[in-house]
């Protein structure tokens, strides 16, 4: 397979931010309970033009989505932050989107998760995934592919990230617009991606 899937894994131990959090624009309420269901995901985007949100998720944490005003309409910055407003997460990127997976256990570990989709933008790169598990210690995960990457239920028990493998991108002097992109299937396990594509094809 092209694809490295060996994912970026990161205990963040960021104390707190380095200014202090702007008061939101617009305040979304959801039930302190995981699920998909409470979390306004309709709501749950950002990009340049969109207004401030902030997101309660659960364990005390909440999730702050801003457009970027430095340099002006450059994307969308996604702030996760604990008790007392401590930073324990941020990342910028053209778009941000909070995924409707939102909520379930995606890791097996009996914890849900906060799944944020992140965009570049331009005309052929690239999605980028977060996998938050908001404990008291937050657990990032992170998956890069050239096109969407989709969470879905698997029949086996658990989610399965269904993403497209770009070993044909190009391949014998197509355009990427015209490649083909096979569907590979992984299962997220704890902190390390298990290739299971056998199991579905």
């Amino acid at each position: 397979f092209a694809q490295d899937f060996s994912p970026t894994h990161q205990l963040v131990t960021t104390e707190g931010a380095n200014d202090a959090p702007a008061q939101p624009k617009t305040q979304l309420s959801v039930d302190s309970t995981p699920s998909t269901a409470a979390l306004p995901l309709k709501t749950s985007r950002c990009n340049a033009e969109a207004d401030e949100q902030n997101v309660p998720l659960w364990n005390g944490f909440s999730l702050r989505l801003s457009p970027m005003k430095s340099p002006p309409d450059s994307g969308c910055m996604a702030v996760v932050m604990g008790a007392g407003e401590k930073t324990a997460w941020s990342g910028t990127s053209s778009s941000m989107v909070v995924l409707p997976v939102t909520g379930q256990d995606i890791n097996g570990d009996g914890a849900p998760e906060l799944v944020l989709e992140a965009f570049s933008g331009g005309a052929h790169c690239c999605w980028t995934y977060y996998i938050l598990t908001l404990t008291p210690t937050p657990q990032v995960l992170s998956l890069e592919n050239e096109v969407p990457v989709r969470f879905e239920g698997d029949p086996h028990g658990g989610h399965v990230i269904v993403m497209g493998d770009g070993v044909f991108d190009y391949f014998d002097g197509s355009d990427n617009a015209s490649s083909v992109y096979p569907d590979l299937f992984l299962r997220l396990e704890g902190s390390s991606y298990r290739d299971v594509s056998s199991d579905h094809w």
